[in-house]
């Protein structure tokens, strides 16, 4: 029996690179986005410490938007998670992540788009 030694085409080398570029542009892009500007983030921070001070809580304990009315907040684990990777490792720190999270599924989406169609 032959072993068989199966070489990258030119082709798929160049592919391999495609992807490898779309997805450091992508995050280098997002790295590039002032996200500090946001407003939201500010909110966030905010209702993370909160959150993590205080827990859940029904009312709005915030003066700035409708305090003490019935507040429902959807978005408390994300400001929750926010809050703590900005405590650790500080804004530029939870923009890296983001930009990460942003290039990681594109990353694997080129990568099994590429696996897929070589068959």
């Amino acid at each position: 029996m032959r072993a068989s030694i199966r070489l990258l085409s030119p082709n798929v080398g160049r592919a391999l690179a495609l992807n490898g570029a779309v997805v450091l542009a992508t995050a280098g892009l997002m790295l590039c986005l002032d996200g500090t500007r946001d407003g939201d983030l500010y909110l966030q921070l905010a209702s993370g410490r909160f959150i993590a001070g205080h827990g859940l809580v029904s009312a709005d304990p915030f003066q700035t938007i409708a305090h003490g009315e019935p507040w429902l907040n959807q978005q408390w684990l994300t400001e929750l998670l926010v809050y703590h990777v900005v405590r650790w490792i500080g804004v530029t720190g939870l923009t890296v992540v983001y930009a990460g999270l942003l290039a990681a599924p594109l990353g694997l989406l080129l990568w099994l788009c590429r696996r897929r169609g070589s068959r």
